[in-house]
């Protein structure tokens, strides 16, 4: 009986990795708005994660999500920061973008 349990398989180079983090007012539309920047590109969300929470002085609700995205080869990274700080800017909110996350 063969075991493959020990043998390295071919390795093959996974797409990079990127991360997002956002935080702004809660309104309507800010998922959507960066999963359409994010689909317009090939990107796939790997993960996502939100939250509402209510701001420390105000006590407004405010928006928290973070992303692991996987981006496909060739991707335009620069285009897609231009993109999502468009976005970010538009929905005022805070958006981190971190193009070789792990």
């Amino acid at each position: 009986m063969e075991s493959y349990a020990d043998e390295a398989g071919p390795t093959l180079d996974a797409p990079p990795l990127a991360a997002i983090e956002l935080i702004g007012q809660d309104r309507p539309g800010i998922v959507r708005h960066i999963a359409a920047a994010l689909a317009a590109r090939g990107v796939n969300v790997e993960e996502l994660r939100t939250e509402c929470v209510s701001a420390p002085m105000s006590g407004e609700p405010l928006f928290k999500a973070q992303a692991r995205l996987r981006l496909p080869d060739g991707c335009d990274v620069a285009g897609l920061q231009r993109d999502l700080e468009r976005i970010a800017a538009d929905l005022q909110v805070d958006l981190d973008f971190e193009p070789s996350a792990t």
